[in-house]
């Protein structure tokens, strides 16, 4: 079975870990890239998911070794505050949607 790690804020961290997951709670950008960082050069995990809360403020040759990794697997997850931000749980989905597909997905009830 593969090893995860989540990178989030607390509060998210806290509901990882009593899933059973390594959840590391970070409260800075700087913090979040350092553990990308670590699990970059170690390979401790397989897969490594962290918060799109963080992702704006990676420099772009992180990124790109994060796009270029083949292990471990680097996956941005949308975070908590993103959720409530969004308003309307439909408009999240669709801009998750949009993202994941690149391209508009409208969702009709």
């Amino acid at each position: 079975m593969a090893r995860v790690a989540i990178i989030t804020d607390p509060d998210t961290a806290l509901g990882f870990r009593l899933a059973g997951v390594d959840a590391y709670s970070v409260s800075s950008h700087q913090e979040a890239e350092d553990y990308i960082k670590r699990f970059l050069k170690n390979r401790e995990y397989e897969i490594v998911a962290y918060s799109d809360e963080y992702s704006g403020n990676i420099p772009e040759s992180i990124h790109r070794k994060i796009e270029e990794s083949i292990l471990p697997i680097f996956i941005s997850i949308p975070s908590v505050k993103s959720w409530r931000e969004a308003g309307k749980e439909e408009e999240y989905i669709e801009r998750v949607l949009q993202r994941a597909l690149g391209f508009y997905v409208k969702i009709r009830r």
